[in-house]
C-alpha cells in the first residue's frame, strides 16, 4: 500500500487532463486519483488490473479548478509539478507530487472479528487459530456468550450484540474499531454465514458474495439454480402451505424426505412413507417461526425424493476463481427416518474415477450457486444415474471434518479459511497421505444422562487421537433426531483405513452410556 500526496498545481492540472483526454468532468480529488492511476499503471506487472474510484463532480469545482482566473490569483503555476512522485521518508512534509509506503502504526493490532460460531467444536478452535497463527486478535460477535463452551480458553476479544441485526452488527464494529484494525470477517455458523459476508462486503474485506451464500443458506433458492445449471439433484417440491403437500408428493413419489428450507444439523428432517405423514411433518416445520439462533425461519418447506445412495460430503476450497476439491469424507447416518450422521472416514474409500465425477458435480454445483471464496461442505448422494446435490454449505464442514482432514493430510482446513478470510493464499497442499475417523456417541434411549464411562479405556485404544464427551451428567438426552442430540465422539488416524475403523469400533464397544430414562418430575 501506498500514500500519495499532490499540491494544487498537479491536483488542478491532472483535473483538466481527465477532463481533456477522458471526457470526464471531475473534481481535483478524482483529478489526482487520475494521476496516480496512471503513475502506478506505468510500475505495475502487464495484465494488471487497477481501479480508482473518482468521487467528486465537477460542476462545484468551475470557478476553481476550471478558472483561469482562480489559478492566476492564487499564483498555481509557480508550484512545483514534477513528472513523477518523489519517495520522501516518514516525517519529511510534501511540497509536490510525492509517495511513500503505508506503514500501520506498530501499536495497531490486526482484529479477526467472527459473527458467531458453531457450537461443535471447530469454532472455538478457529478463535484459538486466528489468535495462534495468523497473530491476529479473535473478537466473537455474540448475542449469548454463554452460548459457547470453553469461549474463556480461546482469549477472544467478545462483544456482546444483536447479531441477528445488520444495523447493530455494523454498530459494534464502529464503536469498537478503527477500519485498519479490522483484518477480516469470518463465521463457523451455517446461521450467520449471509450476514458474515454482508458485513465483510460492507467493510470492503474478502468473503463471497452475500447473495451466493444466502441462496446456498435457503435451498429452496438454491434447488431452482441447481435446476438451471443442470446439476444432478433430487426431485423436489417448495411447499409453503400444508395444502400444497399432496401436490409435491406426486411431484417426488414416496417415500419422500420433507425438511425445512433454512435450518442446520439435520433439524427436523423426517423420512416420510405417506402423504400423511408428509403433510403432518410439512404442518409443524411451517409452525416453526424462529430457529435455534433466534432468526426468524423462511416458513418454507422442500419435500424431495428419498435417494436410497450411499452419503458422501465434498471439501472444496474456491481461490482465485478456481475451486480445488480437498478430499471427500464418506458419511454414516442412523436409520430411519431421521438422518442423523454418527460416522464420517476421510478420505472416503472411492475409485479415482468416482471421485473425479462427484468433483466434477459439486464444482458444477458451486458455480451455479455463485460461491467465490473459501472452503465449502457439500452434501452428495452417489446414485446409480451419476452423484446427485444434495445442499451445499458455504463454510467449512462441521462434525471434527477439519480435524480429520488435518490427521489424513496435514492441511489445516480452518486455518486456510482464516487466511482468506484476511486476504491470504490458502496452503492446501497435503504433507501426508493418511486416514482419520470420527464416531459421535448417540444416547440409545430418552432420559436423562448418567454417565459416560470407560473413557479412559477408550482413550487408551491405539491410534486414537481424543474421546470428548460434551454432555455432563444431569444432561436431558434424546435419540437421535439431530446432529445436536450428539454427547461426544472418538477420533481415530492411521496411515491405513482398517486400522482407523478397528480403532472406532473397539472406543465405542469400551465407552458406556447409562440414561435414566424414569419419570421426570
Amino acid at each position: 500500500d501506498e500514500v500519495h500526496w499532490l499540491n494544487d498545481h498537479e491536483a488542478f492540472a491532472a483535473t483538466r487532463d481527465l477532463a481533456r483526454e477522458q471526457q470526464i468532468f471531475a473534481g481535483n480529488t478524482s483529478g489526482s486519483v487520475y494521476r496516480v492511476l496512471g503513475d502506478l499503471a506505468e510500475r505495475a506487472e502487464p495484465g494488471s488490473r487497477i481501479v480508482g474510484i473518482m468521487p467528486d463532480r465537477g460542476d462545484r469545482y468551475a470557478d476553481t479548478v476550471y478558472s483561469d482566473e482562480h489559478w492566476d490569483s492564487h499564483r498555481l503555476q509557480e508550484l512545483p509539478a514534477p513528472e513523477g512522485p518523489s519517495v520522501i521518508p516518514v516525517g519529511q512534509t510534501a511540497l509536490s507530487w510525492s509517495r511513500q509506503p503505508f506503514r500501520a502504526p506498530e501499536e495497531l493490532r490486526r482484529h479477526l472479528v467472527f459473527v458467531e460460531s458453531n457450537t461443535t467444536g471447530t469454532g472455538m478452535l478457529a478463535l484459538e487459530l486466528a489468535r495462534e497463527e495468523l497473530d491476529t486478535v479473535p473478537v466473537l460477535l455474540t448475542g449469548d456468550p454463554e452460548r459457547y463452551r470453553g469461549l474463556a480458553a480461546t482469549g477472544a476479544e467478545v462483544i456482546r450484540c444483536d447479531t441477528n441485526s445488520d444495523a447493530a452488527l455494523r454498530a459494534a464494529v464502529q464503536d469498537r474499531f478503527r477500519r485498519e484494525e479490522i483484518a477480516g470477517i469470518t463465521t463457523t455458523s451455517d446461521f450467520y454465514v449471509p450476514a458474515a459476508a454482508r458485513l465483510a462486503r460492507w467493510l470492503g474485506l474478502p468473503g463471497n458474495p452475500a447473495e451466493a451464500v444466502t441462496a446456498c443458506r435457503d435451498k429452496s433458492a438454491l434447488r431452482a439454480l441447481l435446476e438451471s445449471a443442470g446439476v444432478r439433484q433430487p426431485r423436489y417440491a417448495v411447499v409453503r402451505d400444508a395444502s400444497e403437500v399432496a401436490a409435491a408428493v406426486a411431484r417426488t413419489g414416496l417415500p419422500c424426505v420433507v425438511k425445512p428450507a433454512d435450518d442446520s444439523g439435520s433439524v427436523n428432517v423426517l423420512l416420510c412413507a405417506d402423504e400423511a405423514t408428509a403433510t403432518a411433518h410439512a404442518e409443524r416445520v411451517l409452525a416453526v417461526t424462529t430457529n435455534v439462533r433466534g432468526m426468524p425461519t423462511a416458513r418454507t418447506v422442500l419435500v424431495e425424493a428419498y435417494l436410497d445412495a450411499p452419503e458422501y460430503s465434498v471439501e472444496m476450497f474456491t481461490w482465485d476463481g478456481r475451486a480445488e476439491c480437498v478430499g471427500i469424507t464418506e458419511k454414516s447416518v442412523t436409520g430411519t427416518p431421521h438422518f442423523v450422521e454418527h460416522r464420517h472416514l476421510f478420505p472416503a474409500p472411492l475409485p479415482a474415477e468416482t471421485a473425479q465425477r462427484i468433483t466434477e458435480t459439486v464444482t458444477a454445483a458451486l458455480d451455479a450457486a455463485g460461491i467465490r471464496l473459501g472452503a465449502t461442505h457439500t452434501e452428495v448422494k452417489l446414485t446409480a444415474e451419476g452423484p446427485a446435490v444434495i445442499e451445499i454449505n458455504p463454510r467449512p464442514a462441521g462434525g471434527m471434518i477439519p480435524e480429520l482432514i488435518r490427521l489424513a493430510t496435514g492441511v489445516d482446513l480452518l486455518e486456510q479459511q482464516l487466511r482468506t478470510a484476511v486476504g491470504l493464499a490458502p496452503a492446501l497442499k497435503p504433507a501426508q497421505d493418511a486416514h482419520a475417523g470420527i464416531q459421535f456417541l448417540l444416547p440409545d434411549a430418552d432420559g436423562v444422562l448418567d454417565a459416560v464411562e470407560g473413557t479412559q479405556e477408550a482413550a487408551a485404544v491405539p491410534d486414537v487421537e481424543a474421546v470428548t464427551v460434551t454432555a455432563a451428567p444431569g444432561t436431558v438426552v434424546r435419540r437421535p433426531r439431530s446432529a445436536g442430540d450428539r454427547i461426544g465422539h472418538v477420533i481415530a488416524g492411521h496411515p491405513t483405513p482398517e486400522r482407523v475403523t478397528a480403532a472406532l469400533d473397539e472406543a465405542r464397544r469400551l465407552l458406556r452410556l447409562s440414561v435414566d430414562t424414569g419419570p421426570r418430575p
